[in-house]
């Protein structure tokens, strides 16, 4: 009985560090992954400008949003239905807009 005990004490720390350890790894995975989805939904809504596609009222029309899901395909978005991406522009554009106030002082 005591054998195992002071092999538990001998494992613990060693356990400990390995999740502490995981927990680090797992956190800045997600925190960059987060990051880069941030990025391709950034350029995502830059290439919709360029195309002339600022908000989600401009897919009402069947060629604008063919475009803006082509577009969503090409920068890796994880959507293709009008309201997805009528949300992720809507969402971006505030961001977008003080960005450009932000950059033209």
């Amino acid at each position: 009985m005591s054998d195992s005990f002071h092999k538990f004490w001998l494992v613990f720390p060693f356990l400990l560090l390995a999740v502490i350890g995981a927990g680090i790894f797992l956190r800045s995975h997600l925190r960059r992954r987060r990051s880069q989805y941030v990025a391709r939904r950034q350029f995502f809504y830059r290439a919709c400008r360029k195309a002339g596609i600022t908000g989600s009222e401009d897919l009402r029309s069947t060629e604008r949003y063919h475009a803006a899901a082509q577009l969503a395909q090409e920068y890796d978005l994880p959507c293709s239905c009008r309201d997805t991406l009528g949300r992720i522009l809507d969402e971006e554009k505030p961001f977008y807009e003080a960005r450009r106030r932000k950059s033209s002082f």
